[in-house]
């Protein structure tokens, strides 16, 4: 979402935990969502944002070009990472 509320001005966090320190340790990951009805715009940032890098983008589309509630990304997104789950759910 931060990727998309800003234009591709900031980087979503890449969702990995690699441990290569040979010690034990945790990870809590926390995320914040907007609600399930939530138009999401692009926040009033000032500057050009950075042009599409739809080639290192892991669903290949434009950070500028997409709108709409916030259920209908996430939706999308769950369908593109699980297509069985989504499937399943017969949404």
């Amino acid at each position: 979402m931060l990727d998309r509320l800003t234009e591709g001005r900031y980087r979503s966090t890449i969702h990995r935990v690699l441990n290569a320190s040979g010690k034990q340790r945790l990870s809590f990951p926390f995320f914040v969502d907007p609600a399930w009805d939530a138009e999401v715009v692009s926040l009033p940032l000032e500057g050009c944002p950075p042009a599409d890098n739809l080639s290192e983008r892991w669903d290949g589309k434009s950070v500028h070009a997409w709108s709409g509630p916030y259920g209908a990304y996430f939706t999308n997104k769950v369908s593109k990472c699980f297509p069985e789950l989504f499937k399943s759910l017969k949404v």
